[in-house]
This record gives C-alpha cells, sequence and structure tokens, in this order.
C-alpha cells in the first residue's frame, strides 16, 4: 500500500528508528560504462560472479514457489522436490545462455521456445514455462555482463570511494562491502556496491549533514538496520520509502 506523505529529513528518519545501529549507502561498482566501454571497465571474481548469481535466484525464490504451488499433486510427484527442480532448471538455462554467448547469440532460440517444442528436461507440467522464461531473462540480462567483467584487467578497490572528501568521514565505520545487482529497495541492471556502516557518533554526524533522504547522490539508497534486521528502506531516484516494521510504503510528496 502507498501513502504520499511529507518526509522527512535524514534527521526525522533518525529520530523515528532509534534502536537502529547500522545503516547502509548504495553506488555503482563502475562509472566507466559507455558507449567505448558497456561493460565497464573493472574486473570481479570468480567468487564474486557465484555469489552474484545465487543472490539473482534467491530473489526470485518467492516467484518460483507460488508457481510450484499452483501444481496439481500428481504432476510433483513426477518431478524432483522443489529446490532441486529450480536447481536443475536454472543450471540448464544457465548452460543454455552461456553457450549462446560463446556464439554472439547466432540462431539462439530462447529456452521456453525449446520447453514449448519438448526439447527441455522438464517439459510438464506447463507452469515450468514460465521457470524457463524467467531464467532465460535473467541470465541474459545479467550473465553477459558477468562474463565481460571477468575478463577485464583492472582491479577496483572497493574503498576508493573513501578517497572522496565527502566520504572520508565514513571509513572507519564501514563494516561490509558487497557486489550486487539486489539491495533492498531494488533490482538493477547495473552491479553496485552496498556499503554497510556501523551508526557511531561519527558517521551519524556525516548523516545528518545531508539533511535530505533523497537529496543522497553517488551513495544513494538509505536503509536503517537495528543489527542484521532491516527498519526502514529507501530509494533515492523513485523517492519512495518503507517502513519496514509496519510495512508501510510511502511516495514522497514535495512541499
Amino acid at each position: 500500500m502507498f501513502k504520499l506523505k511529507l518526509l522527512l529529513q535524514v534527521k526525522d528518519v533518525l529520530n523515528q528508528f532509534p534502536e537502529a545501529n547500522r545503516f547502509s549507502l548504495t553506488g555503482p561498482f563502475d562509472k566507466n560504462i559507455n558507449a567505448l566501454n558497456p561493460y565497464g571497465i573493472y574486473r570481479i571474481t570468480k567468487e564474486n560472479a557465484d555469489y552474484i548469481l545465487s543472490q539473482l535466484t534467491e530473489v526470485s525464490m518467492d516467484f518460483f514457489k507460488a508457481s510450484y504451488n499452483t501444481f496439481k499433486e500428481e504432476d510433483k510427484k513426477n518431478l524432483p522436490p522443489f529446490n532441486e527442480l529450480v536447481e536443475n532448471i536454472k543450471l540448464e538455462s544457465l548452460n543454455h545462455v552461456q553457450a549462446s554467448i560463446r556464439n554472439d547469440f547466432k540462431d539462439h532460440i530462447p529456452i521456453n521456445d525449446l520447453f514449448m517444442d519438448e526439447k527441455t528436461l522438464f517439459t510438464h507440467p506447463p507452469q515450468l514455462y514460465h521457470f524457463y522464461h524467467h531464467f532465460e531473462h535473467l541470465f541474459s540480462t545479467y550473465l553477459l555482463q558477468i562474463e565481460h567483467m571477468l575478463k577485464h584487467g583492472r582491479h577496483r578497490d572497493l574503498d576508493d570511494v573513501f578517497e572522496d572528501e565527502k566520504y572520508k568521514d565514513l571509513k572507519l565505520a564501514c563494516i561490509s562491502k558487497e557486489l550486487t545487482y539486489v539491495w533492498h529497495s531494488t533490482i538493477s541492471n547495473r552491479l553496485s556496491v552496498l556499503y554497510t556502516f556501523e551508526l557511531g557518533e561519527s558517521s551519524k554526524a556525516w548523516l545528518l549533514k545531508q539533511e535530505d533522504v533523497f537529496g543522497l547522490s553517488d551513495l544513494e539508497d538509505l536503509a536503517l538496520y537495528k543489527d542484521d534486521e532491516i527498519l526502514f528502506s529507501s530509494n533515492t531516484h523513485e523517492k519512495m520509502y518503507k517502513d519496514v516494521r509496519t510495512d508501510e510504503d510511502y511516495s514522497y510528496l514535495e512541499d
């Protein structure tokens, strides 16, 4: 449910969530994406890639589970258990897209079309079409980027953001840095870095200087946490935020 509401300077957000002891901000992994470098210039590791793909799969699990729950019981009996089913379709789709990438997508046939022709590992029930279609879209969107980033020669130090005068006071408060397409307020088509910070005296003073939640730039999408539990989520560009405790969504209304 969305509500229009006047919000909320940073100080008001912090006052609303006094139990918060951490916060996060998100910024781009690579600012060098352009016509000359459509996949940027910075390298990721195989471990990064595996984790990123596992996140993208995990965020899809609610969709798969809801679809699976519509299957007839007799259909379920002819399939592996749910988690094994999803993993098998994921790997089949991944291998299919990887083969297409190696061939520059020449003569590429979407795997959901192969499903319709009963040329996939699983061909029934018909709801499995959506499993194949979802993974095809997911891997076609992200895997090509990942494959290119694995081959790049330049390493990026994720602490380099703290060399900027604007963010130098946050360096000592940073407790984790995570490469991801998925975070609390969105799924992006650009790889980003989720920085998590302890909310201490110095980092709180930095936040209060920012004043407007939606005035953040470079590092954006402020979220507040109590340990690992998220309390507050915002999306800078969409000018929306969520009180996770009450599951209420709000859209920002200008004065």
